[in-house]
């Protein structure tokens, strides 16, 4: 099993640069400029917390979805027992709705399910 994902440094490092910026932006020229790296710097607050919610490492299996053999349809998630075989001919609900997933959506296999987030 991986080791629990901590980015608590790189996220200390991004939030002093993050004020740093917001105070060089109040009065400074060349806003366009700092403001780019404002939202670059807080896109990358958002993937590192993402990544530590859901303990996503840099070495995880990430997969694509291609197109579904018929063009608009979609791919049903279904629980399955130790066999392969469906425990319910309800596809997966997740918060009260259907999931499903289409083209272009990806599969992260993170491999250490014990780390993740109980909800």
């Amino acid at each position: 099993m991986k080791h629990r994902l901590e980015l608590g440094a790189a996220s200390t490092i991004l939030r002093a640069a993050q004020q740093e910026t917001a105070a060089k932006l109040r009065g400074a020229e060349g806003r366009e400029a700092l403001l780019e790296t404002k939202r670059q710097i807080d896109l990358a607050l958002r993937c590192l917390a993402l990544c530590q919610t859901y303990q996503i490492h840099p070495d995880a299996a990430i997969d694509v979805l291609p197109w579904p053999s018929t063009a608009y349809g979609e791919f049903a998630l279904f629980d399955l027992d130790e066999s392969g075989v469906p425990t319910s001919e309800r596809s997966l609900h997740v918060d009260g709705r259907e999931l499903t997933c289409g083209a272009g959506d990806l599969l992260v296999r993170v491999g250490h399910v014990f780390n993740l987030p109980h909800k």
